[in-house]
């Protein structure tokens, strides 16, 4: 029922609200986990149909207004789905979006949180980065 599903969100956001990005301290990146992109091949080219594009967005925005010098995502893959890694299809629209290439980190193939979050340990490693913003909802924060 949409106002009990409303309910039972609105109290999970709640529990870790929103933070502008102004509020934000400097950090060398900002991690974009998977889980808002959906889609379908139509013909020979695949469609993106947007699941929660807050995420990306509020990625982008903290890459824009300088609080990180480059961008994580995750190439998140469901196993049972035959569509592209999420991180690549968001790499494709930030660059589209103008965001220089150079400034963009994909993990390995990830197929769930947890998976997200040790590729995104072997990528920091690998390229020097201690310290970053995680970009997810609110509701999955805990298990981020």
């Amino acid at each position: 029922m949409p106002l009990t599903s409303f309910l039972i969100w609105k109290g999970l956001e709640a529990e870790h609200p929103y933070k502008s990005v102004e509020a934000l301290k400097n950090q060398q990146a900002v991690v974009v986990l998977s889980g808002m992109l959906d889609g379908f091949k139509a013909e020979e080219e695949w469609a993106t149909q947007w699941n929660d594009a807050d995420r990306f967005f509020a990625g982008l925005q903290v890459l824009e207004v300088g609080k990180a010098e480059s961008i994580i995502s995750t190439r998140g893959k469901i196993p049972w789905m035959d569509l592209p890694p999420e991180g690549e299809r968001l790499q494709a629209l930030a660059i589209q979006m103008g965001v220089d290439p150079n400034r963009i980190l994909l993990t390995e193939i990830v197929e769930n949180t947890a998976d997200e979050a040790l590729a995104i340990l072997k990528l920091t490693k690998t390229h020097g980065i201690s310290s970053v913003i995680l970009v997810t909802s609110g509701f999955h924060l805990p298990r981020a």
